[in-house]
């Protein structure tokens, strides 16, 4: 089922990245209107969408996590869809993304999200699973989660197909308005900039 979902999706998006070509002006627009509601930062009716391409074990990835906040309490007319970008050979970074994933069907993805991008990388990439939920869920709240269900997979994919079609080829990445931007450098001014052009 697994195999079949995840060719439809890829038929689908080479199908329409090849109608609409590479050099489609608009696919930032089409990517940031492919919303997800639980890992949404902010009014999900915010006017101006941020998507970011997220991998909890790449220090980019928390940079542009950092920016974002700080940006979002001085425009609070923009949201941030967060999408998991693991890097594939990395079986860390898989699991962390597949963990804030399945997270999604208990509500508590953006919960996750943020106490990851709380923790030190170098602990994150080495310490097994349960250390690291242990060390952001003390308490033992999180409802268990199968990280090996088939739409994870293709929740994973079609977060990579997105990223993709902007040309974003792995984590950091964010798309803001019309720029696709690959990597951490800009400052919270020069996007607070960009965000008050649109």
């Amino acid at each position: 089922m697994n195999t079949q979902i995840a060719a439809l999706i890829l038929f689908l998006s080479v199908l329409g990245y090849a109608l609409l070509g590479p050099g489609f002006a608009n696919i930032s627009s089409f990517v940031a209107k492919q919303g997800n509601d639980t890992l949404t930062i902010g009014r999900k009716d915010a006017p101006i969408a941020i998507v970011h391409f997220v991998d909890y074990l790449n220090a980019g990835s928390h940079r542009i996590n950092q920016n974002l906040t700080q940006l979002r309490a001085q425009h609070l007319e923009a949201k941030v869809i967060v999408r998991p970008l693991p890097n594939k050979q990395n079986p860390a970074s898989m699991r962390l993304a597949k963990l804030v994933l399945a997270h999604q069907k208990t509500g508590y993805s953006l919960a996750i999200h943020d106490a990851l991008m709380r923790q030190p990388i170098e602990l994150l990439n080495v310490q097994s699973l349960d250390t690291v939920l242990n060390r952001i869920d003390p308490e033992n709240t999180l409802p268990a989660v199968n990280l090996e269900a088939d739409y994870l997979y293709v929740d994973l994919f079609w977060n990579r197909s997105l990223a993709h079609m902007a040309g974003i080829e792995r984590a950091p990445g964010m798309i803001l308005g019309p720029e696709i931007i690959d990597h951490d450098a800009y400052s919270v001014f020069n996007l607070s900039q960009m965000v008050g052009n649109l």
